[in-house]
């Protein structure tokens, strides 16, 4: 990953030595008296409460560039931890809060069914290979070769919204199918 720029990890000599990063935020209100940098998990309602990290249940961080503390029934912008959110497009999605805007099932379905077949597949080969993708890291075969061009990145957030399956990082916008070639 040294040119990839990615916090919350040590970096490198080889890393890349300046670049912009998205970092998933989301406005919460304040339980208690923060200071910047705290770390916060989330209860009904984007209430805040503090933790002492990750281990303990926590999603984020206060705003580390707010230069006062954030005192009881404040609002402030907590940022997520990184690479923790899926299909982050300035509209984001994380698997332990709700979607501010749920969407519909049988429109997920109906979407995944359009998209599997612009490529020749059907809705349940593709959610099998995902799947099987996801769970084990095993492509499926297809010789066929349609999927090569594919865009996937559109994929992985409603296969997580179905299936409530994580997709990590690492797997967004790749196919979870290969060529016996």
């Amino acid at each position: 990953m040294p040119n990839d720029a990615t916090l919350g990890y040590p970096q490198h000599a080889s890393s890349t030595a300046r670049d912009a990063v998205h970092v998933p935020i989301i406005l919460l209100q304040a339980t208690e008296r923060f200071s910047p940098g705290e770390h916060f998990k989330i209860e009904a309602g984007n209430q805040a409460i503090k933790v002492s990290g990750r281990k303990a249940g926590g999603l984020g961080i206060v705003d580390p560039f707010i230069n006062r503390d954030i005192g009881r029934g404040e609002y402030f912008y907590g940022c997520l931890y990184p690479n923790t959110v899926v299909g982050m497009v300035h509209k984001w999605v994380h698997p332990d809060l709700p979607d501010e805007c749920p969407y519909s099932t049988e429109e997920d379905k109906a979407w995944v069914k359009s998209f599997a077949e612009s490529f020749g597949q059907t809705y349940e080969s593709l959610m099998a290979a995902a799947s099987c993708f996801i769970d084990n890291g095993d492509w499926t075969y297809d010789n066929s070769e349609r999927y090569k061009g594919v865009n996937f990145d559109t994929f992985w957030p409603v296969f997580s919204r179905i299936t409530g399956q994580q997709v990590k990082l690492s797997y967004q916008g790749e196919s979870p199918y290969t060529c016996s070639c």
